[in-house]
């Protein structure tokens, strides 16, 4: 039987995943030994074997015999002892089965095995199996060898081994420690009293209840906030790194509580601007995937399907290979960082532009469209991994029809087939170069603490590229907070700007003048010096000092040195901005 299993991992008939769990399965069963199957136990499934007492008869050794049933057993007997059925007096044996006998029969016994049945017919072998590597061999294994000895199947083609979850330290949860994490709590919230009163209401000795209790005020001061059943899914899914056991941390299942507020959030824009009364435009993405001038399209739109195309192709990947740290993150990605951060931002002028003209109406179509279609894609791609609030949105988009599916559950999942066509590099290069440039804008309004005013920006650019910055100057406006100016080639940029480099050969300017106080700005700078000349200067003696350099640990000098290294750079960059806004006071 160990052979047997042992050689269908070999030959690929049987996969486990992550595949470094195959020197496991063959460390167990390399060296088969003789199971003990009973077990001294007042639960479980008793052993269908029976003592065989005769009337009359004392016999030096014990006769046992076996059934189905008590009858069967007895009809065994008979023909063992050869007396008359009346004489005999059974007495079944008062061990259990090992639990992992009794449960290494799952694949089959569910569906009515031994007996024959549609369900076996249909389900039985089974596709995946998915729990936990400490049970490789005590659970896996045995299913694997009783199936294929009493059926001639395995009993599913692959094995995935989910990791063991583990506190934020990475102890293992265990009632010793009263680190355990009930999922209940992490659903539906629970407050530091509550903790406390589920320690209290255990098994645990007094001493160790009051330790748990100090960790408990230590980890969760304010309780465990509500976070619910999709949060903790997604937040334990996205800790999942093969071959690492997850480290869980709440905090982390919180902010995931918050992700869930985004879809809310970006769906609630969508149904507020396209209404009930939006009629998508039939087969959108067929149309462009086919081809990609059949809409008219902005660069925008184009982007973001290219993104979502990308999307898709990432999570097909990740749900094969069972990667699904890939996944959680390719999500995030693109319904915060692109999605909602740049391409809702860049459509709201568009849509809610007064006056609209004709090609502004065309416009607003298509940015409706395409905003629909993300999200009719994303919270497709979204279901398995936050099935609740993924079904609620998307029972709420404008568009479906009677033909319809009824649920999202049941909703074709997108391949990367039906996006296959949709990327545009031009499109992408476009959107991802403004994003740049847009970022390196906000960067300077934070650097010089410049809000609420309209400030003007200078873009030095190579003649390359000079085209695309014009095509996007509108969406680079709108993410970056300021005017645009495109200049030419060799062209310097007004008196009083301050610059941020994106590349080699594109450099974002910021007009200073007027926009900034220089002369509080220069008084506040110069405050910021004289600061870190001190403490420079505090670093340097120390390390002038052989008494301290002969004797402090290497980490500590190396520690001091690369405070000397910053200080010195900082007071380079202060030097700069001082003499900037000095020139501004000119």
């Amino acid at each position: 039987m160990a052979a047997r299993a042992i050689e269908s991992v070999d030959k690929g008939d049987l996969k486990i995943v992550p595949e470094f769990h195959k020197a496991t399965w063959r460390r167990w069963l390399t060296d088969p030994h003789q199971w003990c199957i009973s077990r001294q136990l007042w639960w479980g499934h008793r052993i269908p074997a029976y003592l065989v007492k005769v009337q009359g008869i004392e016999t030096a050794e014990e006769v046992w015999v076996v059934g189905h049933t008590e009858e069967e057993a007895l009809e065994n007997a008979v023909k063992k002892v050869n007396v008359d059925k009346n004489k005999i007096t059974l007495v079944q044996d008062e061990d259990v089965l090992d639990t992992w006998f009794s449960s290494g029969l799952f694949p089959m016994s569910v569906f009515g095995w031994p007996k024959s049945s549609n369900e076996l017919d249909a389900f039985f072998p089974g596709t995946l199996l998915e729990t936990g590597n400490d049970i490789l061999f005590f659970w896996v294994a045995r299913m694997v060898m009783m199936s294929q000895t009493l059926t001639g199947k395995l009993p599913f083609e692959t094995v995935y081994l989910h990791a063991i979850v583990r506190d934020r330290y990475g102890r293992k949860m265990s009632k010793s420690l009263g680190n355990i994490i009930d999922p209940i709590s992490v659903i539906e919230g629970v407050t530091l009293d509550q903790l406390h009163d589920i320690l209290r209401n255990g098994n645990l000795p007094e001493k160790e209840v009051e330790k748990a209790i100090a960790g408990q005020k230590l980890d969760y001061p304010e309780g465990i906030p509500q976070c619910g059943a999709d949060a903790l899914r997604f937040g334990l899914l996205a800790n999942i790194t093969q071959g690492q056991d997850i480290n869980l941390d709440i905090n982390n299942v919180a902010a995931y509580r918050r992700f869930c507020n985004k879809l809310w959030q970006v769906t609630r824009f969508c149904l507020g601007v396209c209404g009930n009364d939006l009629q998508p435009i039939p087969d959108f993405v067929e149309k462009v995937r086919i081809n990609p001038d059949a809409l008219p399209l902005a660069l925008r739109d184009r982007w973001i399907l290219s993104e979502l195309a990308s999307l898709v192709k990432t999570c097909e990947i990740g749900f094969k290979s069972y990667i699904f740290a890939d996944i959680t993150f390719a999500l995030i990605q693109f319904w915060t960082s692109k999605l909602c951060d740049i391409y809702v931002e860049s459509i709201k002028p568009v849509i809610y532009k007064k006056n609209p003209t004709k090609d502004d109406e065309l416009a607003i179509k298509m940015a409706k469209n395409t905003l629909l279609v993300c999200l009719d894609y994303g919270l497709r791609l979204m279901h398995p991994l936050m099935p609740f609030v993924t079904e609620e949105l998307w029972q709420r988009l404008p568009g479906r029809t009677s033909s319809s599916p009824e649920s999202i559950m049941i909703a074709p999942y997108p391949t990367p087939e039906d996006v296959n066509g949709l990327e545009s590099e031009h499109a992408l290069n476009a959107l991802n170069l403004a994003s740049d440039i847009s970022q390196k804008m906000r960067s300077l309004r934070a650097d010089y603490n410049i809000t609420g005013k309209t400030v003007q920006f200078y873009l030095t650019v190579d003649a390359k590229r000079k085209g695309t910055v014009e095509d996007t100057k509108i969406d680079i406006e709108v993410l970056g907070s300021g005017i645009v100016n495109v200049l030419d080639e060799g062209s310097e940029p007004p008196k009083g700007c301050s610059m941020a480099i994106v590349d080699g050969f594109l450099h974002v300017h910021i007009f200073l003048k007027g926009a900034v106080d220089a002369q509080a700005q220069v008084k506040k700078l110069q405050k910021e010096y004289d600061a870190a000349e001190k403490s420079l200067q505090s670093t340097n003696k120390k390390l002038s000092n052989t008494k301290f350099t002969d004797s402090a640990p290497a980490q500590v000098l190396e520690d001091t040195q690369i405070k000397a290294a910053d200080l010195e750079a900082k007071l380079g960059k202060l030097r700069d901005q001082i003499e900037e806004f000095k020139q501004l006071m000119d």
